[in-house]
Order: structure tokens, then sequence, then C-alpha cells
């Protein structure tokens, strides 16, 4: 047969000496003697191409996988190891950070000049924006956008779906401590019922609102929601409590986040829908009672916090911006956790009249590495950024959805902090008694679903319990169709079980 005979292995290897720069190629020159009693196969001349065998490669074949060898002995296809002394090397600036965002407000400009001022990596920000008309949108163009990404920074409603995707990744013991070191430690309500799923850490808590009731000084103690639709009542058109589509689901589960007997949402064995119970109803109509004395329904919770701050509003629920100001002339008080004293009865009696259960907001923002990551190392400096780094207070002042979230080392967690707000808002988020939002596959379709008859119920004519048995049909519906074993898993999950 005509041509040369040659190693099949042997060949490859040579292709890698013609590719690569010598200093990779001595491995190679030690593994060639392997070689010498491997399996032969002939480089044909032109007469006998047609009928070349099996065991015969082309030279085209032999220099492309020679060349290929060559580029991965140049290049390599895995990450540095970040705890070597080349770390600060590794670093890629020519490459931008792609960053899916989930927010009201494009934060291209505000990140790219803030971020800038801290690392050299550039960003490439994909915003998608929060629109409460579409909710059940977003969770497939986050999945989609996941895909792309080396950071997310999406909302609680959207793990379920990512962790059912295999589309995101656990966060490693050492970089948790470094976090916890640098950073101090999760507040508790966070750590618990949003960093942690299915009892893994796979999420950087970067801000969760906590409403607030803002009154005066002088006003008596408004200790039930029944006693804040007098209040409401007594002062029309001057109170204000977030009933915006997007907002006022989630403000009637705070309302009945204390309430409810110890099926929340969901009863356990069976999964159905316990949001169409009479304790449930009670608080909708409660809430409905006091929306017909609000000012614009349209108000978000920090809007309502600033509208009270300057006076412009009497009272209500709302959120407390750090550019507030001074706000020495209101009370500021937890929410009521029950609807009235004979509600509590039909409650759950491990709740305290006080302080009930944390509801973490459906939109806490959250830092989150997808499985696309390929630059882990900026990634995560990123993500350390925006959780408490350099300069981040002047971002957290112009981006809605992010917050402290953390401990800092120099205050013992019994510490009072001067500003009454954020001691509130801390102490709010240091339960361990976490009640779960919509947090399922399609969550959420499931909090749209809500917040939709929500709202048509309290700034419209729906009764509250045709609106509380419309949203349990749609979320029967929705369970049948993604499969109820598969939502009861998800929904353990997201309150710790490792399933």
């Amino acid at each position: 047969m005509d041509g040369r005979c040659f190693t099949r292995r042997f060949a490859f290897v040579a292709g890698v000496f013609v590719a690569a720069p010598l200093p990779r190629l001595v491995p190679y020159v030690v593994l060639i003697p392997l070689f010498q009693n491997s399996e032969s196969f002939v480089m044909p001349n032109r007469s006998n191409a047609r009928r070349r065998p099996e065991s015969c490669v082309s030279r085209r074949a032999f220099v492309t996988g020679g060349l290929g060898l060559g580029a991965v002995a140049v290049t390599g296809c895995s990450e540095p190891d970040e705890t070597s002394s080349g770390t600060a090397s590794s670093v890629r600036t020519d490459v931008p950070l792609r960053v899916v965002w989930v927010g009201h407000d494009d934060p291209s400009e505000v990140l790219q000049r803030n971020w800038g001022a801290v690392a050299e990596v550039p960003l490439k920000v994909q915003w998608v924006r929060r629109d409460e008309q579409s909710i059940t949108e977003l969770g497939p163009t986050v999945l989609a956008a996941s895909r792309r990404a080396d950071v997310l920074v999406v909302p609680l409603l959207c793990v379920a779906d990512l962790y059912a995707g295999d589309l995101i990744s656990e966060i490693q013991d050492a970089w948790q401590a470094n976090l916890n070191e640098s950073l101090g430690p999760v507040l508790t309500s966070l750590r618990v019922g949003a960093a942690s799923y299915a009892a893994s850490d796979f999420a950087v808590p970067l801000g969760s609102d906590v409403p607030v009731l803002m009154v005066d000084v002088a006003t008596d103690p408004i200790e039930n929601w029944d006693a804040f639709s007098d209040y409401a009542s007594q002062h029309a058109n001057r109170v204000a409590e977030p009933i915006g589509r997007g907002q006022c689901g989630e403000s009637y589960l705070r309302r009945i986040a204390g309430t409810v007997e110890a099926n929340w949402l969901f009863d356990r064995e069976t999964f159905q829908p316990t949001i169409d119970s009479d304790v449930c109803t009670a608080a909708l109509e409660s809430m409905k009672a006091a929306a017909q004395h609000y000012a614009k329904p349209t108000l978000t919770a920090r809007e309502i916090g600033m509208a009270i701050a300057e006076g412009t509003l009497d009272g209500g629920i709302g959120v407390l911006p750090a550019s507030a100001g001074d706000t020495s002339s209101l009370d500021l008080r937890p929410l009521p956790s029950t609807v009235s004293d004979l509600m509590q009865s039909d409650g759950d009696q491990t709740v305290s009249s006080d302080v009930g259960p944390t509801l973490l907001s459906p939109w806490t923002s959250l830092g989150i590495l997808p499985k696309s990551c390929r630059q882990s190392k900026s990634a995560k400096q990123f993500l350390q950024w925006l959780a408490g780094g350099e300069g981040i207070g002047s971002v957290r002042n112009q981006l809605a959805g992010l917050d402290v979230t953390r401990i800092a080392n120099s205050i013992d967690g019994g510490e009072s902090l001067p500003d009454p707000y954020q001691q509130i808002r801390r102490d709010q988020l240091s339960s361990a008694i976490v009640r779960p939002t919509t947090q399922l596959i399609q969550g959420c379709a499931y909090y749209d679903a809500l917040d939709a008859s929500i709202h048509a119920c309290v700034a419209g004519d729906t009764k509250p319990a045709q609106a509380l048995a419309t949203v349990a049909a749609t979320w029967s519906a929705l369970t049948e169709a993604i499969g109820v074993e598969k939502q009861i898993r998800a929904w353990r999950r997201s309150q710790g079980r490792r399933i």
C-alpha cells in the first residue's frame, strides 16, 4: 500500500509539537516512547484516497487534530485555582462580566460608574425589566437569560425555577466563610428564607424591603389590622398602603402571616390551596375596608415612606429610605400580626401577638452564580461588593432593592441602631420563623394570580371570598399542570428540607 505509516497516537503528538510553544511540550516528549507499539495507520496518496481504510487519517485530520490539542495546551479549559499564588493575574480585564439584573430601572449606568472605581473588569449588564403587568413572564425570561450570564441579581420568586432547571451553583463553604468574615453574618431570616434552598446555600442576599407602620408619635397603639382600618377611616385620603399591582399580593400576605393556621397557603399533605379559608377571607375584608380611605392607590412602599416623612401623608405602611431625613416626629412600629383579638383564637398559637413570623418580600434581591459563569473570581468579587463593599452605600441610594442584609462585625447583635427604621428592620429580619411566599416552580405565575385577584378586590368591586376562590382555582390548575409531587418537593425545599 502506498503511503507512509505512522502510529495513530504519535501523529497527534507530532501535531502538538507543531502547534504549541516549546515550554508546553515537555510533558509530551516523555510520552512519545509509549506510542511505539500503537496501532498503525496509513496516510494515503491520491491514487488510493477513495478506498482509504477506517484506520487511516488524512493530512487534514492530522493537522487539525494537532492544532486542536496545541490550542488546549496553550490556553487550558478551566479557571485557575483561586487559592494559588497567581490568583491576581487570573482576573480577565478584557472580557466583560455578564450581569443579568431584574429591577424596575436600568442599573447599567449606576453599576458601571461605581464598580469602575473598585475593579477594572468591565460589566455587560442585561436589564430584565420588572413589569407588574406581566409577572408570569418574568420566570421564563430569567431562566433564558441565566444560561448566558456570569452573575444573576434576581428576586426570591425565581429561585425554585433556577434550582429545578439545574442552572445555579451552590456557594462553597470557603467563600461563605470569607463573606461572613469580611461583611458579617447574614441576618437570620434572610439566611433561612432566602440564602438557603433545599438546605444548601445558593444565594447572597442583597436587599429585602421590610414595610413598617408609620404614624405620628401621638397616635394611640394600633394592635391589630381592624384597628388600622379604623385609623385609616379617621385620616381619610391621608393614609396609604402598597396596593398597586406587584405589591398588592405581598401586602396581603403580610396581613395573614401571623393569623393563618398551620397550613400556610397550602395543605401539607394534599397541597390543596388554603388561601380561601375563613381566616384569609376575613383578612382580605379588613384590607378592603382600609383601602377605601387610602390616598393614591398606586404609591410604592418607598414612595409612601417618603410622603409620610415629608408630611404629605399622616401615616400608613411603607419603607423608609435613608434619604428620608429627620423622622423624629414619627412613631415607627412593626406591622400588626393579627386581624383582631377574635382572629387570634383561630390562628397559630405559637405566634406572638406583638411580632409575628417574618415574611420575606417575594422581590427580595439575591445575587447568584449561574452554572454558565465563566469568570467565577470576578463574579464573586462583584457579588461581595454588592453585599457590602466599598462605596455600596451610594449605589443602594440609587437602586431600589439593595439594602443592608448583614450584621456588621463591629456591631453586636443586641446593640441598638441609631436609625429607628433600620432597627425595626433588623429585628424583623432576625427571626428564625420565616413564612415562604410562592417559592414554587413557576412561582411568578402563582404570585401573579394572587396579586391580580387581590388588586381586583381592594381596588375594585370583587368580593373578598370571590377573589380568593379565583386564586385557589388558578393555583390548583397550575399545580395539576406542573405536578403535585414536584410542587410538594419545591415547597418543602423552600422551607429548608433537602429533598
